[in-house]
């Protein structure tokens, strides 16, 4: 079949034996007033889109998840989704770096992932997972498994073989959300988002009490000869979980479901929601450098975290993965004198109810900012480790 009939359907006009040098024919294989005319009619379906347009539309739906904004995110999600899928194979890495990777990032640790999918979303889901499961161990297998995570919740996926499905470098964020366990077993430095960096989400900064350079917050890479690793709390790491905090109207909106645990503990969106911003600042918490943490902790991080603290969230009964968490930073607390001690114990005290933690010699050991927080939430107790 000629090239255009597999383009028009047709078939070309019959050639006609030449001539006496008549090249009318040569190249010729349809009327060119035709061609054009078929040309005008083929309609091409062009939805022009850009990664900071899909981080907008994330940061929204987290803000949100109801109306335009949560139909906007469906079919951003469904675009960023096909992306993962028709991209290079050789340049997946690269790309799970780059802006549009911090894109996908907020995507999958955001509020969307936990929301009901609809009929057409599920039929997708359950497409691409068919394919991944039979994919295990080929080229393409990361490509169908970046465009499936966005569909499936914290905790409520595995893929089968993970050491071999998954790719090293998507390995940490992918255990974070799905296989917790997992981590304990991956010998590599924690962080995959690099050193600090200006936001390149394009999400509006949060005025502070302080101002928090960007410097201010440190590479997620650990030393390598460290003896003991801090959990992974969060998807989103370093800079980005800072940004996220910093978003427009976060720090309200967060007060606000605050405020609503103290009227009805119960409710469970609340919860989940409380669970989710719990980790983010435990993380941001464990990815600070320690020399800038009091500055973090007189900003409106530390409003937040104060108010997370005092509402009695932490009383609340928490996961099995909470709790294996929870007890991970405890042990790291028990060495409040190593690098990362006071990190972990700020990171600990949104997980220990008030009177649970207690430091043997705090006096000595802690920095007069944070001694006076741990005094208005912790009496005598029990305690959260051996110290």
């Amino acid at each position: 079949m000629g090239l255009l009939r597999r383009l028009f359907g047709k078939s070309a006009a019959p050639r006609e034996p030449m001539g006496g040098g008549d090249l009318t024919q040569v190249g010729q294989l349809m009327d060119q007033r035709t061609v054009f005319a078929m040309a005008e009619t083929i309609e091409l379906d062009i939805v022009p889109w850009s990664s900071a347009r899909l981080a907008a539309i994330f940061a929204e739906v987290n803000r949100n998840p109801t109306g335009a904004p949560l139909m906007e995110a469906r079919q951003a999600r469904q675009a960023l989704s096909k992306f993962w899928l028709h991209a290079p194979v050789d340049q997946l890495e690269p790309l799970y770096r780059s802006v549009i990777g911090q894109t996908y990032r907020t995507l999958v640790g955001g509020r969307l992932a936990e929301l009901t999918l609809v009929m057409d979303e599920q039929q997708w889901r359950d497409a691409i997972s068919q394919k991944l499961r039979e994919a295990a161990g080929k080229p393409q297998a990361a490509n169908l498994l970046l465009a499936v995570m966005p569909y499936y919740a914290r905790g409520s996926m595995r893929v089968s073989d993970p050491l071999r499905t998954v790719p090293q470098w998507l390995m940490q964020d992918y255990a974070a959300l799905y296989e917790p366990d997992l981590l304990q077993r991956i010998q590599q430095p924690a962080g995959l988002l690099g050193p600090s960096r200006p936001s390149l989400m394009g999400l509006p900064a949060r005025s502070t009490p302080v101002a928090l350079p960007p410097s201010a917050v440190a590479s997620v890479q650990q030393p390598q000869q460290q003896p003991a690793q801090p959990p992974v709390l969060s998807p989103l790491r370093g800079q980005d979980a800072y940004n996220q905090i910093q978003e427009t109207d976060f720090a309200s909106r967060m007060s606000g479901l605050i405020n609503l645990f103290t009227i009805d503990p119960g409710d469970e969106d609340v919860n989940r929601e409380l669970g989710n911003l719990r980790r983010l600042l435990g993380q941001i918490a464990l990815d600070m450098d320690a020399s800038q943490l009091e500055a973090l902790y007189r900003s409106s991080y530390g409003e937040l975290h104060r108010q997370l603290m005092r509402c009695g969230f932490a009383s609340a009964p928490i996961s099995q993965q909470d709790a294996k968490d929870r007890s991970q930073l405890a042990g790291l607390v028990a060495n409040i004198k190593q690098p990362g001690g006071l990190n972990a114990l700020l990171a600990a005290l949104l997980f220990y109810p008030a009177g649970k933690i207690q430091i043997s010699g705090s006096e000595n050991l802690l920095p007069g900012w944070l001694l006076s927080e741990l005094g208005a939430v912790s009496n005598a107790g029990q305690t959260a480790g051996a110290y």
